[in-house]
């Protein structure tokens, strides 16, 4: 095996000299249900996937012709087609000499089930060259190297899970690509090692002592969710680093992103990170930042350390850049040279007090959500308020105006930028006579349309300078003395909304993402890259199953959240949009008066510890969903949990079968249903009083 290289450590060095010299110094058994009060059980759970004995032996494929022992032990080799496929497998050995799985070069991983390979004592997976891992099932590694290859390692799918290593996946003369799948890895030393690293797709966490992403040649993310926490570099490149699409955010205790001989390029997605010295250096090169957005925060408390550094040039073109130096915000921040000792660099430095290198940076369109805080009666109306989730990355620009859509004619509607209207510290306040003058029966306010009871979006636009304006949408609900448009009649709608807490309030109509916007989120995901639609709003959401279909002629799936305090608070994936059989309410909550009148009614009749999600869509989703709520399970045995479906209109409740349940280290708790309504979760089989 080659040894692991050095090179980082001098580029640590010039990165560390440049700083310190500025320094002052389970799947589950079929199961029945019961109405509350009556007799009725449920069945003892199963077990996730089935695996066999537990195999204590290493796997070598090298020289072995085709084998089935997915029914003993959980693995099957085709050596035609050099494909080993994994269900069940519980491999464990401890081994400084042999991996626990030795493949040839060629060979193709397939992952169903749930997986385990660990090796105390040297390799988990061996390939003597090029190897791909697929499926949708689960691989678990717990090994000092995780996946070595003397050539490439290809991600498509499944979810990857090296714990405990000293390197997650080491290529000795290839590269790494991930276009699918999920890959987590904890390591002691290096995320990721290899001659160049691309990643296209899925998700990837990294939390590692040393470097996230290790490349001898270039990094490249052009897709996908990143997330790298790391002690000393967060991307390591000897040549050079390109971001154009995905998500890619970064906490490293000392450098963010480094190129060690080439140029660092931001052209697109999102880019966070946060680093105590260095947020992005290129030691002998260029930074060019022409597109995407995010925020590059350097942390140390001397206020001396440098958000960008580049021994060349930093360039910005069509973005719009903004930052706080150690004065505090500055209005536009300046690139100029830094010059200490004997290096010499491009760097962003308050613009009020160019002798002091930015500490914070945003860059691209800042990333805020406004939120209306009420509805409003036309007859009764009061101020209508906006408010930002994070004002700061707004500072600097001009608010310019705001305008009233219909969802139905998104370039009508009204233009309301006048006087009144009062902007600040990311509060937008739309005075009630301003209203009231908008709402009159015949044209008003400048032969302005009147406004009349439904559901808006309100455009807010602030002024970008050269690069154009920035649009931030929020929806809200006009009534008429104290009513509201009729609601779907759908069979799944309910009576009664939200905010995204979950707390009552007066009801409000349900809102329907129809296929005119369908195509607009297809087309919007498209252009930022992205294999997946996503919508997220304060009241009852629902999207038309011509919307669903829209989006699998897209080849995207669908994601909905309901957010509090700037979290998620449940998400629904609904994966295969193409299924889809019926228009679905898709909002979902953890709090709120529903939530509470359902656990005391079930906590009246049994005795487990019990936990609620509310559904506005009832009986059913029409196919199988995913669930991520942000639940508190303190105090509930969480390897046995058991999910129910209740149904108020006849006080039943029924087994979810196959919920396939799991929580992140997040605290998320995710699980499959295709039944909605009232999702109760026990910690334990329900066990009457």
């Amino acid at each position: 095996m080659q040894s692991i290289r050095t090179s980082k450590i001098l580029s640590l060095l010039l990165a560390v000299a440049m700083v310190f010299t500025m320094l002052p110094m389970t799947a589950f058994a079929e199961d029945g249900g019961g109405t509350l009060g009556d007799s009725g059980g449920a069945a003892s759970p199963g077990v996730l996937s089935s695996p066999g004995r537990a195999v204590t032996t290493e796997l070598d494929f090298t020289s072995m012709g085709d084998t089935d022992n997915l029914a003993t032990d959980g693995w099957k080799w085709v050596q035609s087609t050099k494909t080993l496929t994994l269900n069940g497998l519980d491999l464990s050995i401890d081994s400084d000499t042999v991996p626990a799985i030795k493949l040839p070069d060629g060979s193709a991983i397939v992952l169903g089930g749930s997986n385990n390979v660990t090796n105390s004592g040297g390799d988990g997976i061996s390939c003597d060259g090029s190897l791909e891992i697929s499926g949708s099932g689960k691989l678990t590694i717990d090994a000092e190297f995780g996946i070595y290859a003397e050539n490439d390692v290809a991600i498509s799918g499944g979810t990857v899970t090296v714990n405990d290593s000293w390197i997650g996946i080491y290529t000795n003369f290839g590269g790494v690509t991930i276009d699918g799948g999920t890959v987590t890895i904890d390591a002691d030393y290096d995320g990721i090692s290899a001659d160049n690293v691309e990643i296209s797709g899925g998700t990837v966490t990294i939390d590692v002592d040393d470097t996230g992403i290790d490349a001898h040649g270039n990094v490249t993310i052009n897709g996908g969710t990143v997330k790298i926490d790391s002690y000393i570099f967060g991307i390591l490149a000897d040549n050079d680093f390109t971001i154009s699409g995905g998500e890619l955010t970064i906490n490293a205790d000392i450098l963010g992103i480094s190129a060690d001989t080439g140029d660092v390029t931001i052209k697109g997605g999102k880019l966070t990170i946060t680093a105590a010295r260095f947020g992005i250096s290129a030691d002998t090169g260029n930074v060019t930042i022409s597109g995407g957005s995010g925020t590059i925060h350097a942390t140390a408390a001397s206020g001396n350390e440098l958000s960008v550094g580049a021994l060349d040039s930093i360039t910005t073109s069509n973005v719009s850049v903004k930052g706080w130096g150690s004065s505090g915000y500055t209005v536009a921040s300046a690139i100029s040279s830094y010059i200490y000792n004997a290096y010499t660099l491009s760097t962003f430095v308050d613009a009020d007090n160019p002798d002091t290198p930015l500490v914070n940076i945003w860059f691209g369109k800042p990333d805020v959500t406004f939120t209306a805080q009420s509805s409003i009666d036309l007859q009764n109306p009061t101020d209508l308020v906006f408010v930002a989730n994070d004002a700061s990355p707004l500072a600097g620009y001009d608010f310019s105006t705001v305008k009233f859509t219909t969802l139905s004619d998104p370039n009508g509607g009204n233009w309301l930028y006048e006087p009144e209207v009062s902007y600040a510290n990311g509060t937008l306040t739309i005075p009630k006579e301003l209203l009231a003058l908008h709402s009159a029966p015949s044209p008003a306010g400048g032969g302005k349309p009147p406004l009349t009871p439904g559901t808006y979006r309100a455009v807010i636009i602030f002024d970008a300078g050269s690069i154009g304006r920035f649009e931030y949408y929020a929806d809200f609900n006009l009534t008429d003395g104290g009513t509201t448009p009729s609601r779907s009649s759908s069979s799944s709608s309910s009576s009664s909304s939200r905010d995204s807490t979950g707390t009552d309030h007066t009801a409000v109509s349900s809102y329907w993402i129809e296929v005119p916007e369908a195509r607009g989120m297809a087309k919007s995901a498209k252009e930022n890259m992205l294999d997946y639609a996503r919508s997220h709003r304060a009241t009852i959401t629902g999207i038309r199953k011509s919307s669903l279909l829209v989006l699998a002629e897209a080849g995207l799936s669908y994601h909905h959240d309901v957010m509090a305090n700037g979290a998620v608070q449940v998400r629904l994936y609904v994966d295969d949009p193409a299924n889809a059989t019926k228009d679905i309410l898709v909002s979902g909550y953890i709090k709120g008066a529903d939530v509470d009148r359902v656990k005391a009614h079930f906590e009246k009749w049994f005795t487990n510890k019990l936990r609620v999600i509310h559904f506005d869509q009832q009986e059913d989703f029409g196919q199988p969903v995913r669930i991520a709520a942000l639940i508190d399970l303190t105090g509930m045995d969480t390897a046995s949990l058991h999910f129910y479906s209740y149904d108020k209109a006849t006080n039943t409740y029924r087994r979810i079968e196959k919920p396939a349940y799991w929580i992140d280290k997040n605290g998320y708790l995710h699980f499959t249903t295709e039944y909605a309504g009232e999702i109760i979760i026990s910690d334990g089989e329900l066990t009457k009083k």
